[in-house]
């Protein structure tokens, strides 16, 4: 059965409601390794290395820019945006997902592995729950999601495919925000990433 693997972050809590983006790398189990070692190398070619807000700017867009410019086998990327919508974190954080998930409903038959950047073991055990009693309506026979584990992981600094989740979070931000090196970015290379804004459950 194939296998994804999410590598999930967030943005916008400070924000009081005015939006909240989750941004969710997709790998297939079968691309991982490669895929992990292209973001370790795009960090070493740039400097990078440390989360997005603490990253020199000139890093940042440098980053940035080589990440989108590549077609990389095995991985795509979606960034959920809520605007206006007044949620606790973990509802919106579960939203998210599912508004990600049920896309594959009519895919082969998958298992799930969410990574989910400072999500803590009570809030990833009720974060898997919830996902998997929504999900349950959308499989079929073959087709749809019929495993899934959600676990809350502690620091970026574990996974350079986390680091990208947060590199992306900050990227998707600064385009929400208008910033002008991100517009510039948006317009050449923002057409790889899918966007979808958020739906009240």
């Amino acid at each position: 059965m194939k296998q994804l693997h999410l590598y999930v972050d967030e943005t916008g809590q400070d924000t009081k409601g005015e939006f909240f983006l989750v941004a969710v790398v997709i790998v297939e189990r079968n691309f991982r390794e490669q895929v992990e070692r292209f973001c370790q190398r795009m960090e070493s070619q740039t400097g990078k290395r440390t989360k997005w807000t603490k990253t020199k700017k000139s890093i940042r867009w440098s980053y940035m820019e080589r990440v989108l410019q590549a077609e990389m086998q095995g991985m795509n990327v979606k960034i959920v945006e809520f605007r206006g919508i007044e949620m606790r974190y973990q509802d919106m954080m579960t939203q998210a997902l599912y508004e990600v998930l049920r896309q594959f409903s009519e895919e082969e038959a998958l298992r799930v592995k969410i990574f989910v950047d400072a999500l803590s073991k009570t809030q990833a055990k009720q974060v898997g729950a919830e996902l998997r009693q929504r999900l349950q309506s959308t499989r079929r026979p073959g087709r749809g999601i019929w495993g899934l584990s959600v676990r809350g992981m502690r620091t970026e600094a574990s996974s350079a495919l986390l680091r990208l989740a947060d590199a992306l979070c900050g990227f998707a931000r600064a385009v929400v925000q208008k910033e002008p090196h991100a517009m510039v970015l948006w317009k050449r290379y923002g057409h790889r990433l899918h966007w979808i804004e958020a739906r009240q459950p």
